[in-house]
């Protein structure tokens, strides 16, 4: 065999191995936009699927909540249920029950603070109540890991273009309501550190 023919040959089998290279790239990336999951890598990402969670008009969605925060959700079963009292305490008697689902998370992302949710006793960041009008009211909360994710106020104005900001015990506090079939209500609070980084986020629908 000539050199010619060697070289073709390399080539050839390096050709080879970069169109399987693609073709597995092409497959992961398929994938998730089938699954409408896409695990945010960055804090301007993060802050990107907080605002679509928010203008998505339906927070008592919990697949698409589910999917944009990247978490893994248990519980969920529907019952008559009073408002959970401090980890450890007795319920409080002599309160309206109330028809809700609670769920906590069997997995978190990677900027969630470590455990963040995943005891269902004393954790429940999210929670659907169904209203007597029909409507459904959900709470739902998260805690940034903010040594792992910096979510700025900067990355906040790029997608709440109109949210309210206010200075807060040396951080900052946002706060924005998004009108629609479903009023859903956003506060972020941030730390007091020389750079400000979220680490609190509370989100409410048809909830006071």
């Amino acid at each position: 065999m000539n050199q010619i023919s060697s070289k073709r040959l390399v080539l050839t089998f390096i050709a080879g191995i970069l169109n399987f290279h693609s073709m597995l790239t092409l497959a992961d990336a398929t994938t998730e936009r089938e699954t409408g999951k896409f695990t945010p890598k960055n804090p301007d990402e993060i802050a990107k699927n907080i605002y679509d969670l928010v203008t998505h008009d339906e927070l008592a969605d919990e697949q698409y909540y589910s999917e944009k925060m990247d978490v893994v959700m248990k519980g969920g079963e529907k019952g008559w249920v009073k408002d959970p009292a401090p980890c450890g305490l007795a319920l409080i008697p002599k309160i309206d029950l109330k028809l809700e689902q609670r769920f906590s998370y069997s997995e978190i992302p990677w900027f969630f603070n470590k455990n963040y949710g995943r005891n269902f006793r004393c954790d429940q960041p999210y929670i659907k109540e169904f209203l007597p009008n029909g409507k459904i009211a959900v709470r739902a909360g998260m805690e940034i890991d903010f040594n792992k994710a910096c979510i700025t106020k900067g990355d906040l104005k790029k997608y709440f273009t109109k949210a309210i900001f206010s200075p807060d015990r040396g951080g900052f506090t946002m706060k924005y309501l998004q009108q629609g079939e479903n009023s859903i209500y956003i506060e972020i609070w941030s730390t007091a550190l020389e750079k400000k980084c979220v680490t609190s986020i509370t989100l409410k629908q048809n909830s006071q």
